[in-house]
């Protein structure tokens, strides 16, 4: 894994339409010692990321209503998550070009092991870090 620069736990914010999905990689991800919330959508996402202050977010692109590219640029011109990471988590591996164009910092196909993924949170978040 990544070599480790943070002090604190992780808060890491998960959304992913799929009830399934949200399980399996919150479970992982409290594993880890790090604290998660989720969200089931776009809406929901940029209400939670606001109150939840999260370090990174991953970012499910295709859900109903507002989806993950239109959630991720909403949080972009979001001055209080502007600097928030977002890791695209998708199926859709020719969504890549469109996820970083939205603003996301890392894109990862779904399935992926829980190793590189906290290998990909771990990298973005103390990218952001380092530019703060």
């Amino acid at each position: 894994m990544a070599q480790n620069r943070r002090v604190r736990r992780l808060r890491v914010l998960v959304v992913d339409d799929s009830p399934e999905s949200r399980e399996v990689y919150a479970d992982c991800l409290r594993d880890l010692g790090w604290e998660l919330e989720a969200a089931a959508g776009g809406d929901e996402a940029l209400a939670r990321a606001s109150a939840f202050g999260p370090d990174v977010i991953l970012m499910d692109l295709a859900m109903p209503g507002v989806d993950g590219l239109e959630a991720t640029r909403r949080l972009k011109r979001d001055a209080r998550t502007t600097h928030v990471p977002i890791v695209a988590l998708t199926a859709y591996a020719g969504r890549a070009y469109d996820a970083l164009a939205a603003g996301c910092s890392e894109f990862l196909t779904k399935p992926c092991g829980i190793q590189d993924l906290a290998a990909v949170i771990e990298k973005v978040v103390n990218a952001a870090a380092e530019r703060q």
